[in-house]
C-alpha cells in the first residue's frame, strides 16, 4: 500500500512538470526561429543594399515558411528604400507566445503571454549612384 500511495504522489508531481518542460521547449524552439528569421531578413538586406520590396516579400515569406505569420507574428524595418554603402538597417522581428499552462477548461484564466522580440542591425553593403 505504501508503494502506491508513494506512486501516486510521485505521478502528481512528475506530471506538471513533464507539461512545463514540454510548453518551455515550444517557446525557445519560437525564440530560435524568430533569430534565425531576424539574422537572415537582415542579411538579405545587407545584399539589396535596404528596404526594397523584394526585401518585404522575402520576410513575409521566411514568416509564412516557418509558421508564425499565422501567429501574429510581423517584422518591422528602420526605414524603407535603398541605403547607401554602410548604412544601418535594422530589422525587428516581434510576436507574442501564448503559454496556457493551466487552461484545463478552455477559461483562459491561466494563459500566460510571452513577448519574442529580435533585433538585428546590419550595415548597407551596395553603392548607390547620384
Amino acid at each position: 500500500m505504501k508503494g502506491t500511495i508513494g506512486t501516486f504522489f510521485g505521478l502528481m508531481i512528475m506530471i506538471p512538470i513533464i507539461i512545463f518542460v514540454g510548453k518551455f521547449m515550444v517557446y525557445g524552439v519560437q525564440v530560435h526561429k524568430v533569430t534565425t528569421i531576424a539574422t537572415n531578413i537582415t542579411r538579405e538586406a545587407e545584399r539589396q543594399g535596404g528596404i526594397s520590396p523584394t526585401v518585404t516579400a522575402y520576410a513575409n515569406s521566411q514568416l509564412e515558411n516557418a509558421a508564425l505569420l499565422d501567429k501574429g507574428f510581423k517584422v518591422q524595418f528602420n526605414q524603407t528604400g535603398l541605403v547607401d554603402k554602410g548604412g544601418k538597417i535594422e530589422v525587428t522581428v516581434s510576436g507574442k507566445y501564448d503559454m496556457d499552462l493551466f487552461n484545463f477548461l478552455g477559461t483562459g484564466a491561466g494563459s500566460i503571454q510571452m513577448n519574442i522580440i529580435k533585433r538585428e542591425t546590419g550595415y548597407s553593403e551596395v553603392w548607390l549612384r547620384n
